[in-house]
């Protein structure tokens, strides 16, 4: 692991400046955030779960940790850019009563082919749009007590929106 933090570390040191460059050329970049998403039908368990065993308090799930890595190559002399972006997403919660531990957790990810168009740019900043259609695939983890249920699952998806870049050496 420490050598892949190098690595990537090391490619967004050479190659992430050319990514602010009008010319063609590959860019680099990672995110980390958290996402805000219903996950009704667990949070439905966790309540009945609340509700049946005395002294039990799990939380609903809430938001969830996402990290991302995008690859991008601006075409050269062009407002369009090609990107590769493959997610990574957990959500879980857990309690204990006297029947024993309560968890509920999913672990996900995604893979999205982008459409970049860059509308307004200059050395400092660029707002651009977004345009993608993707897979996604979760597995996650129900246990109640000394019961457990494991499931999993997949679909596409899409991605559109507006986004800036900001560049400030």
């Amino acid at each position: 692991m420490k050598t892949l933090t190098i690595a990537l570390v090391a490619a967004t040191l050479f190659i992430g400046p050319q990514a602010f460059a009008k010319g063609e050329g590959f860019s680099l970049g990672l995110n980390l955030g958290i996402a805000t998403s219903s996950q009704s039908d667990m949070n439905l368990l966790i309540k009945n779960a609340n509700t049946r065993t005395a002294g039990l308090a799990v939380s609903e799930l809430g938001n969830a940790w996402e990290g991302n890595a995008m690859l991008s190559y601006r075409l050269s002399g062009s407002m369009m850019a090609l990107q590769f972006r493959p997610g990574f997403f957990y959500q879980s919660t857990d309690g204990s009563a006297a029947g024993g531990t309560y968890e509920y957790s999913a672990i996900g990810f995604t893979v999205f082919p982008v459409l970049r168009i860059y509308m307004l740019e200059d050395n400092a900043i660029k707002f651009f749009s977004n345009f993608s259609v993707g897979w996604g695939m979760i597995n996650g983890k129900i246990k109640e007590g000394v019961n457990e249920v494991k499931f999993s699952g997949g679909n596409l998806g899409y991605m559109v929106g507006l986004g800036a870049e900001f560049c400030f050496f």
